[in-house]
């Protein structure tokens, strides 16, 4: 009984306090990446109501390195999630798509752009509109290193707004670099 008591507590403790679990091993093969994922809670709830603009997130070249050889990380998972917010009875929600990759022998990987279309499912007030507004794109997150079920790992994360994507860019494609400082090279 004991055990089962703190297996459940475990699981739930592992869905509430790690709700990004990034870079987890993809089925992908090194230097590509797999089909972009929506969030599961558009799987679960009725067709979204409401749809926020678009916005194109560029190609994204991804190098990873060790933080003190300089030495590329090779055939390594990364998570990347296209973070948006929408409106919902009570406040703002984050939504997310999500891709897995798999860098190359050379630490590389090159994401394909991506066109988020934020959605959401209650429009706010009408005094409360102007200040909201319509679901909308918020920024990237790349991760680089593994949480597991029980809560344990480290993960290197970075994120981006849309500013920061535009500085980055380097014919067409922005340029971004993700160290392993704070995380192993299993």
């Amino acid at each position: 009984m004991r055990k089962s008591v703190a297996i459940i507590i475990i699981l739930v403790w592992s869905s509430i306090l790690v709700p990004r679990i990034v870079a987890q091993e993809p089925e992908a093969g090194p230097g590509s990446c797999l089909e972009i994922q929506r969030e599961s809670l558009l799987k679960t709830r009725p067709a979204p109501t409401v749809k926020g603009k678009t916005y194109q997130v560029p190609k994204l070249k991804i190098r990873v390195f060790d933080n003190t050889t300089g030495t590329p990380w090779s055939n390594k998972a990364i998570g990347v999630n296209y973070w948006w917010s929408y409106f919902e009875s009570d406040g703002m929600r984050p939504g997310r798509d999500s891709i897995q990759c798999k860098t190359d022998s050379f630490g590389e990987v090159l994401v394909p752009s991506h066109e988020v279309t934020p959605v959401g499912w209650d429009n706010p007030p009408w005094w409360l509109r102007t200040l909201i507004g319509k679901p909308r794109f918020e920024n990237i997150e790349i991760g680089i290193g593994t949480i597991l079920a029980n809560g344990s790992g480290r993960v290197r994360l970075v994120e981006l707004k849309r500013s920061e994507l535009k500085n980055k860019m380097k014919n067409g494609i922005a340029q971004i670099e993700l160290n392993s400082a704070g995380i192993e090279n299993p």
